[in-house]
């Protein structure tokens, strides 16, 4: 159980990193294109990789489903505010370059 609570991990941590990648491609898109985020997917690794933790039988932090859920909760709110203050500084370093 371990193990699969640090492949959950593990994949929640690379949805962060999609995270973290994304203002930055809206900010160079052109009209007409889209990009998901997905914050379904992070819930969804978030909530699996606690409930996986409380059955976890070992010592590691990865077994503690306290520990698991301020780390990757953390994580997730942490790619979220990137996300926000890059499009917010992205958003008005743009409408500087128009005027």
């Amino acid at each position: 159980m371990t193990i699969i609570a640090y492949v959950l991990l593990v994949l929640l941590t690379m949805k962060c990193m999609y995270n973290l990648i994304v203002p930055y491609a809206l900010l160079r898109k052109q009209e007409g294109e889209g990009i998901s985020f997905m914050p379904y997917v992070e819930l969804l690794l978030l909530v699996l990789a606690v409930t996986v933790s409380v059955f976890a039988n070992s010592d590691s932090w990865g077994s503690s489903p306290t520990v698991v859920g301020i780390v990757a909760g953390g994580v997730v709110v942490g790619s979220y505010l990137h996300f926000v203050l890059v499009m917010m500084v992205g958003g008005w370093l743009s409408l500087r370059k128009e005027s």
